[in-house]
């Protein structure tokens, strides 16, 4: 593939969002057609059970070969090793967000189907750079408790091989190893487990099921440090610290260095209020501080929540639980709790509201705690990188918000295409400080459009109106000067504490606080003596992660229509046409 030019969608019934990332290779040969009723049996005229008819003209899908690795597995999984079973290959890479949506949907149908013979593949095809490395991908499975095998896909010749378009795209094969349905774009658990039930009753009908194979890790394993890829922290006014344990699915608040405060979250991944210790929180990201609550950007539940640090009690304010889709354009006020959001990464105080950022709806919004409703504010719910009016601004996957020194901009950091945007706090238009777009990225200090991030997912602002950066996947910390657009690489921290795809970062006074993610830690700098350290946790320890298999994967409360609102569907494969 000459330039990986390709999609990171969502497709929904009724809504097709426009694909912004658009393949250069030529069309699949994978043709659509009506389908036959599959796992159906028919009694034939003597009585006997005949098996649902297969369409006509099925190819073999292409063997799993050109993966640098395999992870997650004892050994590669070959077509001849998968003979028997229904294999769903998840094409995805670590960064997009709308593959992470689907993380929870294959854990349900890997519990759903978990003693029938069905085995998920990830497939690992990489767009940023840093995500071709094996060792980053490993850690990303584990952050995000994958626990089927992942092939390392980061040459493309799997993604190439199924002509795949977009990210995520899920592509099922029959227990024979023929191709039978194909879908790009976010997809739900039912309609991918109608299709499934299907070829697993075929192939039972037909006697070539194999037995189930028991391939999935324990998540636990990966929880052994005091946190588990923290992605947020914030320092508040009074010298606490909160500190997202994203994949402990808690918020920690430190009294001080050495001394945990209290801990908000059993450690279960789940949408539940209630008290600290038993409340259930999904991938908590950003945190802000208002009127004397902590307010949590609950990404995995699409939800804000808020944390009552006198009652120490959990509370949700914002989102019902279920993914949304993008808002729509218009400064209209909706009930807050009513409305759908699409994974909240962050959140700051602009004056008596939030500012929000909707990393899977590429938008930014405004809460507002006192009167519990939330509107639009800028963002077309496009991915891109597009300046102008807030209705034709085009984001990708913001992640980090920061005000101006004088509180007139909004700064955000645009994740997926490697920019940051500064947004008028007055009308939401917004304009492009520094990034090209979204295949456009690299590690290049300079002014304006010499300027190359990657994946930057993290910002602060200082005193003097400049802006520290988390570029995540540089792993490194740099300096923007807004009124130049300057950047510069900061000489901290030394190598000896380098970090590891950095995202969040906090100030209070000279001390900065920064999520060094990847190393499940939080570093301390000091703008004053240039001292950095590894903040103290004192006896902070981690929880015990659920991992039954068998078990619901994610306590998680979703709308009773939530699947209808989630996909367009699935497509079946059939190269006769």
């Amino acid at each position: 593939m000459s330039s990986p030019e390709r999609a990171c969608r969502r497709q929904r019934v009724g809504v097709a969002r426009r694909a912004l990332w658009t393949l250069s290779v030529p069309v699949a040969t994978f043709a659509l057609f009506t389908p036959a009723c599959d796992g159906e049996t028919t009694p034939s005229a003597g009585g006997a059970t005949t098996c649902a008819s297969e369409p006509k003209n099925l190819v073999n899908a292409p063997e799993l070969k050109g993966g640098v690795a395999w992870l997650n597995t004892d050994a590669p999984w070959t077509l001849a090793r998968l003979k028997g079973q229904v294999v769903l290959l998840d094409f995805w890479t670590y960064g997009c967000v709308n593959c992470l949506h689907e993380m929870p949907v294959l854990a349900e149908l890997e519990a759903m189907f978990a003693k029938r013979p069905f085995v998920v593949i990830g497939v690992h095809s990489a767009k940023f750079a840093n995500e071709e490395d094996a060792n980053n991908i490993e850690l990303a499975i584990q952050q995000y408790d994958i626990r089927h095998p992942v092939v390392v896909d980061s040459a493309l010749a799997i993604w190439n091989a199924y002509q795949v378009q977009a990210w995520p795209t899920a592509v099922i094969i029959d227990a024979q190893g023929k191709l039978r349905y194909l879908q790009a774009g976010e997809y739900s658990a039912s309609t991918a487990a109608t299709r499934i039930e299907g070829l697993l009753d075929q192939a039972a009908c037909q006697g070539v099921a194999a037995a189930p194979v028991p391939y999935l890790t324990d998540p636990n394993a990966a929880s052994t440090t005091p946190l588990l890829f923290p992605g947020g922290v914030l320092a508040l006014p009074d010298g606490r610290v909160a500190i997202s344990d994203s994949s402990h699915h808690r918020v920690v608040v430190m009294k001080s260095e050495g001394v945990v405060g209290d801990v908000y979250g059993s450690g279960v991944a789940g949408f539940l209020d209630g008290s600290a210790e038993t409340a259930q929180l999904f991938n908590p990201q950003g945190l802000a501080f208002l009127t004397g609550r902590l307010y949590v950007a609950d990404a995995g539940n699409h939800a804000i929540r808020a944390l009552d640090l006198d009652a120490h009690t959990v509370t949700n304010v914002a989102g019902t639980g279920a993914e949304g889709m993008p808002l729509d354009t218009l400064p209209t006020w909706q009930p807050a709790t009513a409305t759908r959001l699409d994974s909240p990464w962050d959140l700051e105080p602009l004056g008596s509201t939030l500012a929000v950022a909707l990393a899977g709806a590429h938008q930014l919004a405004l809460f507002d705690p006192v009167g519990a409703r939330l509107r639009w504010f800028s963002g077309t719910g496009d991915e891109g990188l597009v300046d102008g009016t807030p209705s034709s601004c085009e984001y990708a996957q913001p992640s980090a918000l920061s005000p101006s020194a004088d509180g007139t901009t909004l700064y955000v950091a645009d994740a997926e295409s490697s920019a940051v945007r500064a947004v008028t706090v007055a009308d939401g238009s917004c304009k492009t400080l520094v990034g090209k777009g979204l295949f456009t990225y690299g590690d290049q200090d300079g002014t304006g459009d010499d300027v190359l991030l990657q994946h930057v997912s993290g910002l602060e602002t200082l005193d003097n109106g400049d802006l520290l950066l988390a570029d995540t996947y540089n792993s490194k910390i740099k300096t923007l000067v807004p009124t130049t657009r300057a950047v510069t690489t900061a000489d901290w921290p030394p190598p000896s504490l380098a970090t590891n795809e950095p995202r969040g970062i906090s100030r209070l006074g000279q001390t900065v606080y920064v999520a060094d993610t990847s190393h499940h830690r939080i570093l301390s700098h000091d703008l004053g003596t240039g001292d950095t350290h590894v903040f103290d946790l004192g006896d902070l320890a981690p929880p015990h992660l659920l991992g039954d298999a068998g078990a619901s994967p994610k306590n998680v409360t979703r709308d009773a229509g939530d699947d209808a609102g989630r996909e367009r569907g699935i497509s079946e494969l059939d190269s006769g046409r």
